[in-house]
């Protein structure tokens, strides 16, 4: 098979992620959790003093909302806090996804379910074969670009929430392609055509190209499988002249 295909980043991240915020505004006193813990629904993961100058309250308990892993825990004891500061996130890693952000040009060749090779920075030489399982419908206006998620096995235990990840989608897939090498194909005033050599002499053959991926051409008329192209000193032939062949290139359909 000939697969087209494009490159995109992405991030591991959890599937279910639960911010944490406090019942009353004031002063963060406690925090008894660190990155990494896990916790139980409704564990007491800190406290907030609310008391003002001259009036003193009782600390008000921050509970977990969800059960899970600590994987955020963006303020520190002291810090001012609201009811709409979040003290802390909490992840499940048993679930995790890799997100892409699709540039706008490429968002017409995404579709649910379509094949995606992911490899991470953290394990180089590592490929994993995962299936796009989410599209955002709408696009970013700021950025242009739409997301997508792709569900993690959960044999992958070594992967880890934000680790950066390199997104290989396959946007085309076809068997029983007629291909040459690229360069075989040559361009002159509005013509794309090859030469097929036959007879011991140059047939100038107008073809229509496909796919072109890793220095190979599909070709979609124009061709048939067996022939003999030339492939180096082509730019020097012309239609009908005689040739002497070093090496056959034949063309394959696999």
């Amino acid at each position: 098979p000939m697969a087209d295909y494009f490159q995109t980043n992405g991030e591991v991240v959890s599937a279910s992620s639960v911010e944490v915020y406090p019942e009353a505004a004031g002063i963060l006193s406690r925090l008894y959790v660190n990155l990494g813990d896990t916790v139980r629904k409704s564990q007491v993961i800190g406290a907030v003093d609310p008391s003002r100058a001259g009036m003193n309250y009782s600390l008000s308990q921050v509970k977990a909302r969800t059960a899970g892993t600590i994987t955020a825990l963006p303020l520190s004891m002291g810090d001012a806090v609201s009811m709409q500061t979040p003290v802390a996130v909490i992840g499940n890693l048993q679930k995790l996804q890799v997100t892409a952000a699709i540039p706008e040009r490429f968002v017409s060749r995404i579709r649910m379910g379509m094949s995606a090779e992911v490899s991470l920075e953290a394990w180089p030489g590592q490929i994993i074969p995962l299936k796009v399982t989410q599209i955002n419908p709408v696009v970013d206006a700021s950025s242009r670009t739409m997301e997508i998620k792709m569900d993690v096995p959960p044999d992958q235990m070594n992967i880890k929430p934000g680790m950066f990840a390199e997104v290989r989608l396959t946007t085309d897939e076809k068997d029983n392609v007629v291909k040459i090498p690229a360069d075989a194909v040559l361009r002159r005033l509005g013509e794309t055509f090859v030469y097929v050599i036959a007879g011991g002499r140059a047939e100038k053959r107008l073809v229509v190209p496909g796919i072109t991926l890793e220095g190979v051409v599909e070709i979609l008329q124009g061709l048939e499988e067996g022939e003999v192209i030339a492939w180096q000193g082509q730019t020097l032939l012309e239609d009908g002249v005689q040739v002497r062949v070093n090496r056959e290139v034949q063309v394959i359909k696999p």
